[in-house]
């Protein structure tokens, strides 16, 4: 297995220069979380596993997928910054999967029939715990699985954003956007 250290070890396994190498894990620790991936690797993530078998294939009757509960952060975020889908390519969403999930099956947990987070048809507000219970267990597999790609995940994410990183002059990396990390939480007002 490749570990996020021997990335940085190993000239063969990455072709960026020495000093990129030197400095990468410095400058990782300070900018990008220990957990987690990119947002664009998530929905080819979620859509692997189902197409493999290991995650049971959703109807749109019943609940939406991850990645879609992600995208639905990345826009809430958008929003409350007083920006629009527009502004998507202005930044770079990093997803923690296990707090999204954490965040949801919380909201799940809520059986108040008004909890619009409940029901994804948001129409009728009823209850159905049998879906519920459908998506419990659908959120409780994916943690199974993705803990065990976790690090590769994070190794790709990283490695795409010290690609994408600007070398200034001080020998400093800097990302030539800035960095959101999903689900964000807010203040409220």
């Amino acid at each position: 297995m490749v570990t996020l250290a021997d990335l940085f070890q190993n000239t063969d396994l990455l072709n960026i220069s020495e000093r990129t190498l030197n400095n990468a894990p410095q400058i990782a620790s300070q900018v990008i979380p220990e957990s987690g991936l990119l947002m664009s690797y998530m929905k080819k993530f979620e859509n692997t596993l189902t197409h493999r078998g290991l995650l049971p294939a959703l109807h749109t009757n019943t609940f939406n997928p991850i990645w879609f509960l992600a995208e639905m952060e990345q826009n809430i975020y958008l929003w409350r910054k007083g920006l629009s889908i527009d502004n998507l390519n202005d930044y770079y969403f990093w997803l923690d999967p296990k707090i999204l999930i954490s965040k949801r099956l919380t909201q799940l947990e809520n059986k108040d029939i008004t909890n619009p987070f409940l029901n994804p048809l948001w129409g009728s507000g009823t209850t159905n715990d049998e879906i519920t219970g459908q998506e419990q267990r659908y959120l409780e597999r994916f943690l199974e699985l993705y803990k065990h790609a976790e690090i590769h995940l994070g190794a790709i994410s990283l490695i795409q954003l010290l690609l994408t990183a600007v070398d200034n002059t001080d020998s400093v990396f800097r990302l030539n956007k800035p960095l959101v990390i999903l689900p964000a939480y807010f203040k409220q007002h």
